[in-house]
């Protein structure tokens, strides 16, 4: 028999017989930002359940304790970004007298009597270089964007909201966030985070489980009250100054910055008041009310904390720029 017979015969597979081996494909999965989803609520839940079997200590205590190791962890990002406004602070008189300075170049280089369209040109002018002085004086002293600084200064709220989304699940609240506002047939997938025994047979003083939502109200209101007291602390005493800065400023660039930054600072003052009534009126697990406590109670204590690191230094005043007098012009 001959080899190829053989082959053939023998159970050999010729070339003939050899299909090419197709490469592995990798099977694509929609559903993986659900699952980095899933495993950064199950760390959260790990951290409450470490918190608390570390301690020891129940879980009306343990609860607000990990919310305030949570904040504790935004120290650093806290610090550089206040040490930027500190630094911003410090060059806005730098600026008000490169402001006027620019202004008197202004009016010599588009002289008065002319028309609106010159006067644009020279407000333009004087708005262009300002904003150049701006980003030298900002490098100079080593200063942070206005937007990078807000994105710093809010890089806390995904880990807010997780943790939230943890707890309750945890206290059994297998409703959606869409469903708080509408009514919906959709549940949490509960395979996630499952129902902490605990919370279910665990009171707080007039509240007879931790699962069970504060019929009287006193712990809604009491995160209301240090709410709005940490918003006002945060942006709203400081409202009525942007609104004076904003009536000083001239169309531009600068003035839509400001403009925003108060829309913001309002929408703030206005979610401090609102958040409570909606925990209210959604029922919330006294276990999450006891979360929003312990982290609004934990930035109150930030601030000062905060202030006495960065140190109040303060601003330069005002200065009056000497500028170079033209051909025939004596000096006043």
């Amino acid at each position: 028999m001959s080899r190829e017979n053989a082959h053939q015969a023998g159970g050999f597979p010729t070339l003939q017989h050899i299909s090419p081996r197709k490469p592995a494909s990798r099977s694509f999965h929609s559903s993986r930002p659900n699952q980095i989803v899933a495993e950064a609520l199950q760390l959260s839940q790990e951290a409450f359940q470490g918190v608390h079997s570390l301690t020891g200590l129940p879980w009306y205590l343990s609860i607000p304790l990990t919310a305030s190791l949570f904040r504790l962890v935004s120290l650093p990002t806290l610090y550089f970004t206040n040490k930027s406004v500190q630094r911003e602070q410090k060059i806005a008189p730098l600026l008000k007298g490169w402001r006027e300075a620019y202004k008197w170049r202004a009016r010599l280089q588009f002289p008065s009597g002319g028309t609106e369209e010159t006067a644009k040109q020279a407000e333009a002018w004087v708005q262009s270089r300002l904003s150049l002085r701006h980003k030298m004086l900002q490098k100079s002293y080593k200063i942070m964007g206005a937007w990078s600084r807000n994105a710093l200064q809010l890089s806390f709220l995904p880990i807010y909201i997780l943790n939230t989304d943890a707890i309750r699940r945890m206290s059994g609240d297998e409703r959606t966030l869409l469903s708080l506002f509408i009514k919906t047939n959709g549940k949490v997938d509960t395979s996630i985070v499952p129902l902490e025994p605990g919370l279910a047979t665990e009171g707080f003083f007039w509240i007879p489980t931790l699962i069970s939502p504060d019929e009287l109200w006193i712990l809604p209101l009491a995160f209301g009250a240090l709410s709005v007291t940490s918003a006002w602390l945060a942006v709203g005493k400081h409202m009525k100054t942007q609104q004076r800065t904003i009536t000083g400023l001239p169309l531009g660039p600068m003035r839509t910055k400001e403009v925003v930054l108060l829309q913001l600072s309002q929408f703030v003052m206005a979610a401090s008041f609102l958040f409570p009534a909606l925990i209210i009126m959604w029922d919330l697990p006294t276990a999450v009310v006891l979360y929003f406590i312990g982290s609004v109670g934990t930035q109150l204590v930030q601030r000062p904390l905060i202030r006495w690191l960065v140190g109040n230094k303060k601003p330069i005043e005002p200065l009056e720029a000497r500028l170079p007098k033209l051909k025939g012009e004596k000096e006043a």
